[in-house]
Parts: C-alpha cells; sequence; structure tokens
C-alpha cells in the first residue's frame, strides 16, 4: 500500500513537472 502511495506521488510530480515545461515551451513560443 506504502509502495503504491509513493508511486502515485512520484507520478503526479512528473506530470506537473512535464506540463510546466510544456506551458513554458507555449510561453517562449509566445514571446
Amino acid at each position: 500500500m506504502h509502495r503504491i502511495n509513493l508511486l502515485v506521488r512520484g507520478w503526479i510530480n512528473y506530470y506537473k513537472q512535464t506540463s510546466i515545461q510544456a506551458k513554458l515551451k507555449k510561453s517562449v513560443q509566445f514571446v
């Protein structure tokens, strides 16, 4: 159970980082 929770947290953090990077790339293109 604890391992699954850690995996979910890691996946959420990874998803947040990738989404932030995608937003930064879009903002850079607009500039």
